[in-house]
């Protein structure tokens, strides 16, 4: 597991006092969920989906050059297969382990003897230097124009906060369903109110 990279959110939570039965009164209550995560770890991925991904993460530079096919077509964002949850409750029971059948990873060979040598984490995109160093001032700058316009008092940026969580559906959706969902978030950007 050392060599992925962890998306890690800290989140604090009120544990009932022991003895006291719960509010069931917010059992009844729909929340509104745009992705399968956890909610403290949405707004970490709307900013990793602002971010420009290249098209070309699968291919070497000479073979950008010289391809004439649609660098889109086969296109596809990060992916985030687990989530470990870790709370220090003494009252809880421990999350279970998740499945680590959704890591995707390749095999080593050796290049003399085409012998395997073990396994890696199979990396589609791949940042530079450079790539990366932008890559970290932009979610810097992202992060903090987006708790800058969540702290507004009244909100008036409550549509941004719409369309932004439906981009996020949109990058984990696929064919007909990313579609949609990229088209609702442009309609809540320039969509007209009443209409």
């Amino acid at each position: 597991m050392c060599q992925y990279w962890f998306l890690c959110v800290q989140e604090k939570d009120i544990s009932p006092p022991i003895g006291l039965l719960p509010d069931f009164s917010e059992s009844a209550r729909v929340d509104n969920r745009y992705t399968k995560f956890p909610s403290a770890v949405e707004p970490a991925i709307q900013l990793l989906t602002l971010f420009d991904w290249d098209a070309y993460f699968l291919k070497s530079e000479t073979e950008i050059e010289t391809t004439t096919e649609d660098p889109w077509r086969f296109w596809q964002g990060f992916k985030l297969p687990i989530i470990i949850r870790v709370h220090d409750s003494l009252y809880e029971t421990p999350w279970p382990c998740p499945s680590f059948a959704e890591l995707n990873i390749e095999t080593i060979f050796d290049d003399q003897t085409g012998q395997e040598l073990g396994e890696r984490p199979q990396v589609l995109i791949r940042l530079d230097g450079k790539e990366t160093e932008s890559f970290r001032l932009f979610v810097s700058q992202c992060r903090d124009l987006l708790t800058l316009l969540r702290s507004d008092v009244g909100n008036p940026w409550y549509f941004f906060e719409i369309a932004l969580r439906n981009l996020t559906k949109a990058f984990f959706a696929e064919d007909l369903d990313q579609l949609l969902w990229h088209i609702t978030a442009i309609e809540a950007l320039v969509g007209e109110r009443g209409r």
